[in-house]
């Protein structure tokens, strides 16, 4: 809603050359993490967790990349560093990584292991596991919650304005369905 109200509006002309560049690369980074929000989900939705892992960890990386644009801290054509998301989201960095290379067999075998009656093996479709399929889609609830703040800050600087009362009830809903995500799994989200 917000890219069709502001898609194609001119910036203030007031915008100084660094604040154009920064808008600019955040609006091209914009792009890519909103291309990845539905292939991700969609893989969690359909039990590819592994590959839903793996774009969650692009999702980060590329929050990662906004965060450092904002601090004046980006590099070109080096990977963000993972420092520069949110502290409770580093964390999870290292846990996606172990389930999308594979490094930690008893991820495999809570997977792709099927029991049925006496027969046990690898099932040749993707199996359904609550736990884990909350636990990605709170994480990426929370990068999407990451991405409204920089894009809120973007327009702040780029039309010095912000979310409209529509907008900021479509907010208040992902954050509900992290929080009910947190109570499903027993456990609330931190403070920070």
């Amino acid at each position: 809603m917000c890219l069709n109200r502001f898609g194609g509006k001119k910036w203030r002309d007031t915008l100084d050359k660094q604040d154009v560049d920064k808008v600019a690369q955040i609006a091209q980074l914009s792009m890519l993490f909103m291309q990845g929000v539905d292939i991700c989900e969609t893989s969690i939705a359909e039990g590819l967790y592994g590959q839903g892992a793996a774009l969650l960890r692009q999702q980060m990386e590329i929050i990662a990349a906004m965060n450092e644009v904002w601090d004046g801290k980006r590099v070109p054509n080096k990977t963000p560093n993972i420092s520069s998301l949110p502290e409770d989201l580093r964390p999870h960095y290292g846990g996606l990584s172990e389930l999308t290379h594979a490094a930690v067999p008893e991820y495999l075998d809570h997977l792709f292991t099927d029991i049925k009656g006496d027969k046990v093996g690898a099932s040749i479709t993707p199996l359904y596991r609550k736990d884990l399929a909350i636990f990605l889609y709170r994480i990426s609830l929370t990068l999407l919650m990451c991405f409204m703040e920089a894009q809120e800050k973007a327009l702040q600087v780029a039309y010095g304005e912000s979310y409209d009362e529509k907008e900021k009830k479509l907010i208040h809903l992902a954050v509900t369905a992290n929080l009910l995500g947190a109570k499903e799994l027993g456990e609330m989200p931190s403070d920070k």
